[in-house]
Parts: C-alpha cells; structure tokens; sequence
C-alpha cells in the first residue's frame, strides 16, 4: 500500500495515474486497476484510513475499467 505523505488527493491522484500508464504501457496482455485513494480527514486510526481506502478501491471495482476513487476519511465513533 503505497503511502503519500503531506499530499493532497490531486498530487496522489496524478502520481497513481502516471503509474498506471506506466503499468498498462509495459504489459502486453490487458490490464484494468482499481485504486482506492483516502486522504486522512478526521480519520483517527491506521485502521479506519485502511477501511477508507479499501471501501473507495471496491468502489473502483464496480465502476469497472481503470479508475481511481478518491474519499476523505471521515471516522465515525470507535
């Protein structure tokens, strides 16, 4: 899980998609990523910024294709 430290979604967001052409640019076969982008908003724990991030990714998924989804974590309760 790769981790962008003091940026925001829009830089996160433009690195991800520079490695995905770099991905689909060096692999013959077809290739399709689902990322799921989270930035850390009121987010008070390493684990509820993973469930952010795994939520958006499925998110992805479903949307279909290539495709980054991008939430702000917004922790509920403990």
């Amino acid at each position: 899980m790769p981790v962008f430290p003091e940026t925001d979604l829009k830089q996160a967001s433009k690195t991800l998609d520079r490695i995905i052409l770099n991905l689909e640019n060096q692999i013959s076969n077809p290739l399709t990523l689902s990322i799921g982008l989270a930035l850390l908003g009121r987010c008070e724990s390493v684990q509820g910024l993973i469930q952010c991030a795994d939520e958006a990714m499925y998110q992805a998924k479903k949307s279909g294709g290539s495709r980054i989804v991008e939430i702000v974590c917004e922790e509920q309760g403990g």
